[in-house]
């Protein structure tokens, strides 16, 4: 067994030294040869889809803007006021100060527009604007745009058009008439492009190197770099959106170089980190080691102790690992073998004992049985019908008892009439004093049940309940629930007591020692629980009507029982 430890151990050894050395040459060997084309790759694709996110974000954002400024055609009040103005309803100076209000409450709260200009066909001179640029703002559109409009609105219906200059994006649209699509002005927005274009602004391989088409129009932001290179050093993605009321293109050219340089850096700190990675693995492995070995040491003498018959064995071993694991199946298996070894010899000696009292009984159940036969016909012989049919009942319950054809099942049926014939017994006993009734689902009397299982019931709810009470009624209820047979059995005699309560869970637990008038439900209970396991039985109990319920609860299946199943 040493030797075998030893190996085991020398191989665990050889085995972590390998999983150290060998990993790590063929890890710098990789870095060295082929990282540098994996990272890159790896940037290549994180820079695409961060690409197509941005412009698709960007997209949305045009969408918005667009909304937001043809919000203010929708609701129409610039188009009344131009009305009312025509007709001398109000004056030029409250039409002006009524369009720049509009203005106002439509894009305050706005970070999409920096300024907002509207020139009416009524009056082409005058401008009407509101927006956070202020003057610059105007300076600036009268000096980039102003100029341009009437170009850029002669074909321009109910588009939109795009214009970049010094940086801004200003972006134009006609006024049309609700009714007739008549146009009655022009609004022009300049566009924040800090806060439409921000994730590419924010981002430095985009901010220098994107080129942005709108409708047929490109520009870009950021200080744009040439870059001269061929095709093959440059990495490039292009994203192009197709909306309902402008074309979006975001075409990124970013020289490799740039990338493959933040990246060897990046390989320099990964051996840097390999390397010290190595020192804190040569130190952590001799613990390891120990950790591994020590359970196999442990697991090891365990087994020796157990070939010298030292059942039971068990090993602390507190770690919650697979070994751990392995060896608390160890322990159990060890317990488990000693409570099956304990209980086989107890089985044997149990077996040994039913099969000696089965042996002397057999002559005595024989005997009785033909005396009440020579009983029975005397009594005929006399004209007693009712003690001929009292013994007749008592012959039916002795052969049950006595079982001398081996049964251990028999069905719900004949399981009724030996209830009956001790029934029967029990009125003659009682002169009349208690009464019974019987509500059994006709689908289950050929269903087999354990032999003698309701005749122990009734006896015991006799001798505890209705003998204290000079006499009651008994219920009897076989019904189906689900794939069980459940029979309940309920008297109305003496009340049970929590006292009595207390007692007959012990009796059922067998924590207390058996009372010969209650050794019945004992052996029912012990009987289900060996046959159909431990989660059926027998239970009695109070229910709400302070009624006694004797309950039993078993499968519906066919069952094969052992041939030491003694009925008692």
């Amino acid at each position: 067994m040493n030797k075998q430890n030893n190996t085991i151990k020398k191989k665990i050894m050889f085995m972590a030294i390998l999983a150290i050395v060998i990993p790590s040459v063929f890890l710098f060997v990789f870095i060295s040869l082929y990282q540098v084309e994996i990272l890159e790759n790896k940037k290549h694709d994180e820079l695409t889809i961060q690409a197509q996110h941005n412009a698709k974000i960007l997209a949305d954002r045009f969408n918005a803007i667009i909304e937001l400024s043809e919000h203010l055609t929708y609701e129409a009040e610039i188009e009344r006021l131009s009305d009312k103005y025509n007709d001398g309803v109000i004056s030029e100076n409250q039409y002006y100060n009524k369009v720049v209000n509009e203005l106002k409450e439509n894009f305050y709260y706005s970070h999409e527009f920096l300024f907002t200009a509207i020139i009416l066909e009524n009056n082409t001179e005058q401008l009407y604007s509101y927006g956070s640029a202020g003057r610059q703002g105007v300076f600036d559109f009268a000096n980039n745009v102003k100029g341009l409009l009437p170009e850029i609105t002669e074909n321009l219906d109910v588009d939109i058009y795009f214009h970049f200059v010094d940086e801004k994006l200003y972006m134009i649209r006609n006024l049309m008439t609700t009714n007739d699509y008549q146009k009655y002005g022009t609004i022009v927005h300049e566009v924040s492009t800090d806060f439409v274009f921000k994730e590419f602004m924010e981002n430095p391989y985009f901010r220098d190197y994107t080129v942005f088409t709108l409708n047929e129009h490109s520009f870009s932001y950021g200080q744009q770099k040439e870059t001269n290179l061929s095709k093959d050093d440059v990495f490039k993605v292009s994203n192009t959106i197709q909306e309902e009321k402008f074309t979006l293109k975001c075409e990124v050219s970013l020289p490799k170089q740039i990338l493959v340089s933040e990246e060897r850096q990046l390989i320099i700190n990964i051996i840097l980190l390999i390397l010290s990675v190595l020192c804190l693995l040569a130190v952590l492995l001799i613990k390891l080691y120990t950790s591994i070995t020590k359970p196999i040491e442990q697991l090891s003498d365990a087994f020796k102790k157990m070939e010298e018959g030292d059942l039971g064995f068990e090993i602390h071993y507190n770690k919650k690992s697979e070994l751990g694991f392995l060896l608390d199946g160890f322990n159990n298996m060890s317990v488990g073998l000693e409570v099956l070894v304990n209980r086989g010899l107890k089985e044997e000696l149990k077996l040994k004992e039913a099969k000696i009292a089965a042996l002397q009984s057999q002559i005595n159940p024989h005997f009785v049985n033909n005396t009440l036969e020579i009983i029975n016909w005397k009594a005929q012989k006399l004209g007693s019908d009712e003690i001929s049919k009292m013994l007749r009942n008592l012959s039916i319950i002795m052969c049950a008892q006595t079982n001398r054809s081996n049964k251990k099942v028999v069905t719900v049926r004949k399981e009724m009439e030996y209830v009956e014939s001790y029934f029967y017994i029990l009125q003659r006993r009682f002169e009349d004093k208690i009464s019974i009734t019987r509500d059994v689902d006709e689908n289950l009397l050929d269903v087999e049940i354990p032999l003698l299982i309701i005749q122990p019931i009734l006896e015991n709810a006799i001798v505890h309940a209705i003998e204290k009470s000079k006499g009651g009624s008994l219920d009897i209820n076989i019904q189906q629930i689900d794939q069980d047979i459940c029979i309940a059995i309920t008297n109305d005699g003496a009340n049970l007591t929590l006292e009595d309560e207390e007692k007959i869970q012990k009796l059922l637990l067998g924590v207390e020692q058996t009372e010969k008038n209650s050794v019945g439900i004992y052996n029912v209970n012990q009987r289900l629980k060996y046959l159909y396991g431990d989660k059926y039985g027998l239970s009695i109990y109070k229910n709400e009507q302070a009624l006694t319920v004797a309950k039993m609860i078993f499968p519906i299946k066919e069952q094969t029982l052992p041939i030491n199943d003694t009925v008692v």
